[in-house]
């Protein structure tokens, strides 16, 4: 699968993105989303500061391994991580629904406060409790 097929799919859903790590050779599943109603504001922010620097660093800086480098939200542990488009062996957008039931208690509704007062759910946010439901540490094999 192609990385701009890839990033489309991660837009629009939280998949299972099952990966090969380049450093180590381990299999890795990752639950990841790009789809702003998932991701914190202030991540958000994050993204649209790095991804400039990463096109810079293509063109400039001739780094072509970085053509393929897919920066995405981690879902279950709440920050940004990344894999290479080419080492994605599956990815799996059916699972949004059950993770988002699953981490019912702890997936935290996003609000936006209207100009008239009113709040209105735009989203979720993972907390940092993800040992509830059996995921690995951060790092973890």
């Amino acid at each position: 699968m192609e990385k701009h097929e890839i990033v489309q799919i991660l837009e629009k859903h939280v998949c299972q993105v099952v990966f090969r790590k380049v450093t180590t050779g381990h299999w890795r599943v990752m639950y990841a989303t790009r789809n702003p109603l998932f991701v914190p504001v202030w991540a958000q922010n994050q993204l649209d500061r790095i991804e400039p620097y990463i096109q810079y660093m293509m063109e400039v800086g001739g780094n072509s391994k970085l053509k393929n480098w897919v920066i995405v939200w981690d879902f279950v542990h709440n920050y940004w991580r990344s894999f290479y488009s080419t080492t994605v062996v599956d990815l799996d957008a059916s699972v949004e629904r059950s993770l988002i039931k699953q981490y019912d208690g702890i997936i935290k509704p996003k609000y936006k406060i209207n100009e008239d007062g009113s709040a209105e759910k735009v989203g979720w946010s993972a907390s940092d409790d993800y040992r509830a439901f059996g995921f690995p540490e951060p790092n973890g094999e």
